[in-house]
């Protein structure tokens, strides 16, 4: 939290945190996600990850998101592939009781909270649900790699973009212009 503050300027008020196997849970609890895999691939040695559209459930979402196989780019954009599938099947699955439960006992183990929540309560999934339209992912805006292994660094202009956006209440404005 305090590096995101230090950074936009922004106050953050709470924050969730989870593990890969939260991820998988999510992925359950929404009934399991469609993505788009960059690159074929052979998760742990012996799970084919073909190129083009996959429907994961947990374990194999699990196993897409932690393919050592790949790069890191590519595991990276796995990654948001898969959080962006849950995120927007969430706000359906949070209206339905039954998924409701299926999302508060397979993903509340696996989730850490800040102080002003309580992980795994009422509290968490209140809030989820009071805010769930202001739910946002978004990447830092980084500098171009010479080299897939190089360490990804901050853009300083764009990421002034991004904290005007965050400070402004803007970010509906910033997404479209900043993939």
């Amino acid at each position: 939290m305090q590096a995101v503050e230090q950074v936009t300027g922004v106050t953050i008020d709470h924050v969730v945190e989870t593990d890969f196997e939260g991820l998988a849970a999510l992925a359950d609890a929404v009934g399991g996600v469609t993505v788009t895999n960059p690159q074929a691939s052979i998760a742990d040695g012996e799970l084919p990850m073909p190129a083009g559209t996959l429907d994961l459930q947990g374990p194999t979402a699990l196993a897409f998101v932690r393919d050592h196989s790949v790069t890191d780019d590519v595991r990276n954009e796995r990654q948001r592939a898969v959080l962006r599938a849950v995120l927007a099947k969430l706000p359906p699955a949070l209206a339905n009781p039954i998924a409701l439960a299926r999302l508060a006992a397979g993903f509340t183990p696996h989730i850490g909270t800040d102080d002003g929540l309580l992980p795994g309560g009422p509290d968490v999934i209140a809030r989820v649900l009071a805010g769930r339209d202001h739910l946002v992912a978004i990447e830092a805006p980084l500098l171009p790699r010479a080299h897939p292994w190089d360490r990804a660094q901050v853009d300083p202009a764009r990421m002034a973009q991004l904290a005007n956006a965050m400070r402004t209440g803007q970010l509906g404005s910033y997404r479209p212009d900043h993939p």
